[in-house]
């Protein structure tokens, strides 16, 4: 479409909504006014009506006041009146109060005297047994009047209760007097004829109005407008619903006058678009065409340093001017964030931590490329797994409990907005491995200042975790063995010393001999234990690390009894002194398995983690040595080899124990917990 069509088209649309803009202005200002005033007319009959009731209910309190407040009836009650239902109870009281129903209850809460009365054909009628129970609601709520619209079997009737005192009050309850009125068809007819409009009382819909304000609900339909409002009973619950309908005049004739405004106002647009297009066709039209023509020319074009030429010192010469400014503008805001894109895009691409971020929900939106590397997974797994598929259980559940106290403090307005948050989590791998990874977190905000995404930066700090932990346990074992070296090297050497004096002090060779043999041994024992101290000083002097199973096997000389191993692939994170260990149980199966021909070592994924197993086919460990073989200088010789095997496996909290049949083989087993393993 051309310029020239375009300014048509916007001509017409300008007058179209001139029209339409004028016409609901004039609906607005006219049948608005004219529906409210319609509305209000409606209002004021349903106010008309509902203080009909209210003065109806009014008159039967005030009755039921006259009565109960009265020495008679207060004597009455009491069994000391016989004569006054003669003189007080006829069919005249029931006319001339139009009442259906009045109840007499005494002091201990039974009827005295009841009756149900129709005025209207003057015959007695049976009481709803639901006016019986309003006596113990009105003395139960302590209140001095329940007054109001009740719903019984017999239909809604007005009801009054009030306690029976004696004149003016005084005295203790001496029971109740109740006075009620049918609300039937003869009593709406009464009802419509004060209003001077058709009143109908129905049922409560199943979705009722609320009871806040505005309580009167209007519907049109044709010539009819119906307001309807709901009534509530004496116990403040909704009970039926009031309904007026009334003629529509007063809007009628308020769209006679709108209808006769948009006549006129139609003819004044259609002269005014015809001159208001003469106009912009004489002075703009073409100069106009041609400045859309070369934007069109831009917008088509891949040149991002094009402009737009119009002479002239009018507002479509600035437009022009303002058009080439723009696109410099652009242009340079584009060069700005080509750059920037670019910087972030190659940190997060070589950066060795983690970069993520997450809605609300913890649900990835996007991560970078080193998930790969670390975690083992690409980035389109990453962003398609779930939170329960990346944390561990425990580490959901703090990681939970730590956002909701977040969000509790964003909602108090107690946080720094511009914190940054920091924890640990544990994290599953690929290969089913879970690593520690140190988060430091902050939120993403709208323009309001509300949290909408969490950018996050993850540290693996596994390898630093374990050797920290390695590194502790060491040292506290390197202090307990210097503790209890010394003990046991002081105490050799005092027994050295004690035979060595005994040999100086002795009479004979023999004698002497036998000191100094005791003497020798203190020596060598002692001997043996700086050798073991020498030994043992080597844990954790390097950090743990990945160890080969099948390689640490095949280090091990076996040409003396033959060793298999079926852990093909797995590595196990422990110190390097863990060559040392396996070599301790080869040498220890070497000098006890009498009659051993083999040894087997296998590896089993359990619920627990992998579990080694080093088994032999000898004569086996009795029982009653199966733990004191890990204990310190227990055994024939030195008594450090599987001390030393324990002490080395516990650095990476590697557990160990004995659990082979005496008689058919040794068998040790190796328990390295989940995450301290992996395969190659």
């Amino acid at each position: 479409m051309n310029v020239r069509n375009q300014i048509i088209v916007i001509i017409v649309l300008v007058i179209a909504s001139l029209v339409v803009g004028l016409g609901f202005a004039t609906h607005t200002l006219i049948l608005q006014d004219f529906a409210d005033l319609e509305d209000k007319h409606l209002e004021d009959t349903m106010d008309r009506t509902i203080r009909s009731i209210e003065r109806e209910q009014q008159f039967l309190s005030i009755s039921v006041m006259d009565w109960s407040d009265w020495d008679d009836t207060y004597l009455f009650v009491q069994g000391m009146d016989p004569e006054y239902v003669q003189k007080n109870l006829d069919d005249s009281v029931f006319h001339y109060f139009n009442l259906n129903a009045m109840i007499f209850t005494g002091p201990d809460g039974d009827v005295v005297y009841a009756r149900g009365f129709d005025p209207g054909v003057g015959e007695d009628k049976e009481i709803p047994p639901q006016l019986y129970t309003l006596h113990d609601s009105l003395l139960k709520s302590d209140a001095k009047e329940l007054s109001g619209i009740y719903e019984t079997k017999g239909g809604l009737m007005l009801v009054a209760v009030r306690p029976i005192r004696m004149s003016w009050g005084e005295g203790p309850v001496m029971g109740t007097l109740l006075f009620a009125r049918v609300m039937d068809e003869r009593w709406v007819l009464d009802l419509s004829d004060l209003a001077g409009v058709p009143i109908r009382i129905t049922d409560i819909p199943e979705a009722p109005l609320p009871a806040v304000e505005p309580s009167l609900a209007i519907s049109k339909d044709g010539d009819t407008i119906t307001g309807s409002t709901v009534i509530y009973d004496l116990f403040g619950e909704p009970v039926m619903m009031l309904s007026i309908t009334q003629e529509r005049t007063i809007y009628r004739k308020g769209l006679l006058a709108y209808e006769s405004g948009m006549v006129a106002i139609l003819i004044f647009s259609g002269i005014t678009a015809i001159l208001f297009y003469l106009l912009v066709n004489h002075i703009f039209l073409r100069r106009i065409t041609r400045l859309n023509r070369e934007v069109q020319d831009i917008t088509g074009s891949t040149s991002t340093t094009a402009s737009v030429g119009i002479d002239g010192d009018d507002e479509v010469a600035e437009l022009a001017a303002s058009i080439n400014g723009m696109l410099d503008s652009l242009e340079k805001d584009q060069q700005v964030i080509r750059e920037s894109e670019e910087k972030y895009r190659l940190i997060a691409e070589n950066t060795a931590d983690i970069i993520y971020i997450c809605d609300m929900n913890l649900n990835l939106t996007y991560v970078s490329p080193s998930v790969t590397k670390v975690k083992g997974f690409t980035i389109e797994e990453a962003l398609a797994m779930p939170i329960e598929e990346r944390n561990t259980p425990a580490s959901i559940k703090e990681i939970m409990a730590l956002f909701t106290l977040e969000m509790e403090n964003e909602a108090t307005g107690s946080a720094d907005s511009d914190r940054t948050i920091t924890f640990e989590s544990e994290e599953y791998c690929k290969n089913g491995s879970i690593i520690l990874v140190e988060n430091s977190v902050r939120f993403l905000r709208d323009t309001e200042g509300k949290p909408v995404a969490i950018l996050g930066i993850g540290h693996d700090y596994t390898e630093r975790k374990r050797a920290e932990d390695a590194l502790q346990l060491t040292n506290a074992k390197l202090q307990l063995l210097s503790s209890i070296t010394r003990h046991d090297i002081l105490n050799k050497v005092m027994i050295a010393k004690g035979y060595l004096e005994l040999a100086e002090e002795a009479q004979g060779e023999d004698v002497q001999a036998d000191y100094l043999k005791e003497a020798q041994k203190a020596t060598e024992a002692i001997q043996k234990q700086i050798e073991f101290t020498r030994e043992y000083q080597q844990l954790g002097i390097q950090s743990p690390a990945w160890q080969t199973i099948s390689s640490l096997i095949e280090s091990i000389d076996d040409s003396e009894l033959p060793l298999t191993s079926v852990c093909t692939g797995i590595q196990i994170y422990a110190d390097p002194m863990i060559e040392r260990a396996f070599f301790n149980l080869y040498e220890n199966t070497l000098r006890h398995a009498k009659g051993a021909t083999r040894v087997l070592v296998s590896c089993e994924e359990t619920d627990s983690g992998l579990l080694i197993t080093w088994e032999d086919d000898g004569c086996g460990i009795p029982d009653n040595e199966k733990e004191h073989i890990f204990q310190r200088g227990f055994g024939k010789n030195t008594g450090f080899g599987l001390f030393l095997v324990r002490e080395i496996l516990d650095i990476t909290r590697i557990s160990i124990t004995e659990d082979g049949l005496p008689g058919k083989g040794a068998r040790f087993r190796m328990l390295v917990r989940e995450g301290g393993y992996r395969m190659a």
